[in-house]
């Protein structure tokens, strides 16, 4: 399952490299496990270039999430509000293939506009939305709503409306500065991680709890006045490390 989910990624991350700019740099495609570059110039002779590394905006390596596979980082920094991604929205109809890698990859319609599509939908948004691993301590993007627009095509009449989505200008935006060289997190919901717990024994921290985390070390702080090594300070770690 590992190595399809690479794989996937690896063909997402293709697919949107054309038209995936951010500050007008080229996007490439970065992979440890791989000693060489795909770089995505607008056409076919663009897969041999090398270009510098300077040029490079989005590019996929091993995640910071340990046994997340890959993961999607910039080379340039981000400011706060600016859109990483402009996505379309490809829903698919009254899917009815449980758990495979498409569960993996979609989003749930209300986070798409499509809740009136069909009897059951699945979205797939393959940019950010596909590529970007999710941490609820690390979360740095924010999803917004796509627009509508068929086109001036009938829904009903038209052969042409099935061509296109009309679901586009889904946007990432970044909730705060990201560094060159930061992963990109997305925003997963806590209802994905709260399934994941169902079927593991893992316990994955939620917002909640780096929120109660945060207040418990800047309350520790205060208290000792910044000064960590002294034998108090170090004491009363250890009895709130017991308590947690």
């Amino acid at each position: 399952m590992g190595r399809t989910t690479t794989i996937v990624k690896g063909i997402l991350l293709t697919l949107v490299c054309e038209g995936l700019e951010i500050n007008h740099h080229a996007c490439e495609s970065v992979s440890d496990r791989s000693k060489h570059n795909m770089a995505c110039e607008g056409d076919s002779s663009g897969l041999a270039k090398m270009p510098p590394v300077s040029k490079c905006g989005l590019y996929m390596a091993e995640s910071a999430i340990p046994n997340s596979g890959l993961g999607m980082y910039t080379a340039v920094d981000i400011p706060s509000g600016h859109t990483i991604s402009p996505e379309i929205v490809i829903n698919l109809a009254d899917y009815k293939e449980p758990e495979d890698i498409i569960d993996s990859y979609s989003w749930h319609h209300r986070n798409t506009r499509s809740t009136h599509e069909a009897d059951s939908i699945e979205s797939l948004v393959p940019g950010v939305g596909a590529l970007a691993n999710s941490h609820p301590g690390l979360v740095n993007t924010q999803m917004t709503l796509p627009k509508i627009n068929s086109a001036g095509l009938h829904r009903y009449s038209d052969p042409g409306v099935g061509a296109f989505s009309n679901f586009h200008d889904l946007a990432y935006i970044a909730s705060q500065h990201i560094q060159a060289g930061m992963e990109v997190f997305a925003d997963y919901g806590e209802g994905y991680f709260a399934d994941v717990l169902e079927n593991d024994w893992v316990h994955i921290p939620m917002s909640e709890d780096y929120e109660e985390s945060d207040n418990i070390v800047w309350r520790f702080w205060s208290t000792v006045h910044g000064q960590v090594d002294t034998s108090y300070a170090k004491l009363l770690w250890t009895f709130i490390r017991q308590l947690a």
